[in-house]
């Protein structure tokens, strides 16, 4: 898998997100299933209200992300998710205001573009793969048909 941070760290610098200017305490989980960062807010006088305002600010104005909606979100209830708007794998970015966040590599992205709003534009069948491979781990569950698209099931 190699490094995490580094990986992950410099995959947002080249998309305009400097997240060391945000946190201080970037980490990679030891036992993890997924490519995965957790980050702390830096110390602001203000608190880390402030510090999650600002990295708000930058994500909500960069095209290269769009914010999940209330169905892409459902499986991080307590925290804002933004995801990378591309055709192959993408960045998931979960941030809160109370201490921080994280960020995990999904290899299927179920975003296909950014609504006028800043929005994720779901692609239904990505959707659907990301759903098996990412969430409940189980990338096997989709397979390439014989008509150039996919199919769901198991193959005996």
């Amino acid at each position: 898998m190699g490094d995490p941070v580094g990986m992950i760290v410099n995959r947002l610098n080249q998309l305009g997100i400097p997240l060391e200017s945000f946190s201080n305490d970037i980490t990679a989980p030891k036992d993890q299933k997924l490519t995965k960062i957790e980050f702390i807010w830096k110390k602001d006088p203000g608190g880390p209200v402030n510090v999650f305002r600002s990295f708000l600010n930058l994500i909500n104005l960069n095209y290269h992300f769009a914010a999940d909606t209330i169905l892409g979100s459902r499986l991080h209830p307590n925290d804002v998710c933004f995801r990378e708007v591309n055709s192959f794998d993408s960045l998931h970015v979960l941030v809160n205001s109370k201490w921080g966040g994280q960020v995990h590599i999904d290899t299927v992205s179920p975003v296909r573009g950014r609504d006028e709003n800043g929005f994720a534009d779901y692609d239904l069948g990505k959707l659907l793969e990301h759903w098996a491979a990412d969430v409940q781990n189980h990338p096997e569950l989709i397979l390439p048909s014989s008509r150039n698209g996919l199919s769901f099931g198991v193959r005996l």
